[in-house]
């Protein structure tokens, strides 16, 4: 039984604090990478959806980040040869990449290769 209100306070607070959405930083888009085997658009898709947490996230923090946690692969190659520190600028590079990887996916799946 609560005692008092300072008691149902408490009781409360601790109940449901674990419950609150807490404000993502730019730091914690640095966690997330490319995982083996996922595609260029499904991680950017999934960072995209990560960023939007984050608004005070500049176009300079959202492409280090996203460009840091890439898996070896033509597009971090690529951009490796040629850094970009703009997101948007990066998006547009991306996109390119990721016709590639499905024409490529496209024309496995015609032969029956996985």
């Amino acid at each position: 039984m609560i005692g008092s209100f300072r008691e149902f306070r408490s009781l409360f607070l601790h109940q449901f604090a674990s419950r609150r959405n807490h404000q993502k930083t730019e730091l914690s888009l640095f966690s997330i990478c490319q995982k083996e085997g996922e595609s260029l658009k499904d991680y950017l898709l999934r960072f995209n959806t990560a960023a939007l947490e984050v608004p005070s996230a500049t176009q300079e923090v959202k492409a280090s980040a996203f460009a840091q946690r890439l898996i070896d692969g033509d597009f971090f190659k690529s951009l490796a040869k040629k850094p970009i520190t703009k997101f948007d600028v990066l998006l547009a590079r991306a996109a390119r990449y990721i016709n590639m990887e499905d024409d490529q996916t496209s024309k496995r799946e015609g032969r029956g290769e996985k």
